[in-house]
Order: C-alpha cells, then structure tokens, then sequence
C-alpha cells in the first residue's frame, strides 16, 4: 500500500467516524423543538437540547433523541449534579442545597443510564437544567418504570425515540422546592411526550401526564398516557412540528 492511498483511507476512517458521531448527538431536532410563542432561553448541549424558564429557575423542556447506541458500559457519574455553565450566570438556579431536606427528589429528564455510551454523556445528564423536583414515589414508581420500557424497547426492539420531558404548573397551586425563601416553584405535574420510530419505520406518539405526588409508587405507568393533545393544551407547546 503506497504513502498516499494509506493517507486516503485514513483520512476516510476519521471522516466516517466523524460523521456517525455528529450524527448520534447532533439529531435530537430531527422532528422539531416544542414550539410556542414567548419561550424560554433555548440552550443546545451535546446530549440534549432545552429551553431554560428564567423565573421558575427550571427547563421549561428538555428534548433528547434516544437509541440503542447511547447505551453501554460507562458507570453512572459519582460526582455532585452541578451549574450549567451555559446559562447566564446572574439567571436563579437552583442547588443542591435547595434539594436538601426538601422533600423531592432531583429528577433526570434524559436519565442517567440513557446516557452510557461514554463518561462525558453521562456527566451531563448531572447538571442541573436536566432535572425537576420529583416526589419520591413518582420518580422511584411510575416515572421509572416508564423509563425502562424505554430502555428495553431501544435495547430489544431497536427502536428509537425522540423524547420531551417537562413540568405543569397549575394555577393556585404554589409550593416551592426553597420555602425559606420561596423560590423555585415545583410542578404539580410533570409530562413526557415521545415519538417512536419502529424498526419498520411507522412512527407513533406516546404522551404521559403524571401528578408529582407520593402514593403511587406501584401505579401502572400506562395509567398515565394522554393524549398528546392534552399536554399541548395544558402547556401551550406544540410537539414534533417537522413530523
């Protein structure tokens, strides 16, 4: 193999690698962000993409692409959840220690296990713009369980999935995950809305409303599906607009 033919099909090797990458983390807007009018601060990271609700402290959204491939053999991050150091850094965020004692747990969006492929991905599912205040029972019961039948259809069925997760904020109905200081409300609800692309590529759209409360650690997840209509009603978005 001369000089110039190996230089080729390197150079071949790196762009193809190159290429799948991008195309691995660079799809998550494939069908669309949720759109409406007046959104929050929308911020693009590598595992995910959100938009930042400068009052509640909180993601108004987080939307990831899901696939086999971003599972495997990396352990799940040790280290604190941390400050996305994208945000403005006079914006109200909140911290570890406003989840202390507060009764909620910090609930992952894109969840940490979906996140696997390498140590970084996992990292970032850690900081704080991926999480809301979950309660117990809900995070640990139903949300989780949902969770998994995600993770097996990716893992046994190939398919794959674009997903948005976020929180409903009802009127009147106000409790903050810092009450000493009264901010950052917590939801009274929190949604997951997929779209699922099977092997045979028919598409299908799943949304689940679940009530962020404890007492249902033993529900069926599939008690909570909705209509995706619903939750675009509940919070102005529409979902999967490119579709």
């Amino acid at each position: 193999m001369n000089s110039i033919f190996r230089r080729i099909l390197v150079l071949s090797l790196l762009t193809v690698s190159f290429v799948s990458s991008y195309a691995q983390r660079g799809s998550h807007e494939k069908y669309g962000v949720p759109t409406k009018t007046n959104d929050g601060l929308i911020i693009k990271r590598g595992e995910f993409i959100y938009s930042f609700n400068k009052t509640t402290g909180f993601s108004n959204w987080v939307l990831h692409r899901l696939g086999k491939d971003d599972f495997g053999a990396v352990p799940r991050f040790h280290g604190p959840f941390f400050k996305d150091s994208l945000l403005p850094i006079d914006l109200p965020r909140p911290t570890n220690t406003d989840f202390e004692n507060s009764g909620f747990d910090k609930g992952h969006a894109v969840r940490s296990e979906e996140r696997t492929c390498t140590p970084e991905a996992n990292r970032q599912t850690f900081v704080m713009s991926n999480v809301f205040p979950q309660r117990p029972e809900l995070n640990r019961g139903p949300w989780l369980d949902c969770e998994r039948w995600v993770e097996k259809m990716c893992k046994d069925s190939t398919y794959e999935f674009w997903i948005v997760v976020g929180p409903v904020y009802e009127a009147g109905k106000v409790e903050y995950l810092n009450k000493k200081h009264q901010t950052f409300p917590v939801p009274q609800s929190v949604f997951k809305v997929m779209l699922v692309k099977k092997p045979n590529g028919i598409i299908e759209k799943i949304a689940v409303l679940m009530p962020n409360v404890n007492g249902i650690r033993k529900l069926d997840w599939k008690t909570y599906i909705v209509p995706l209509s619903k939750v675009e009603e509940l919070t102005g978005y529409k979902f999967f607009v490119n579709q």
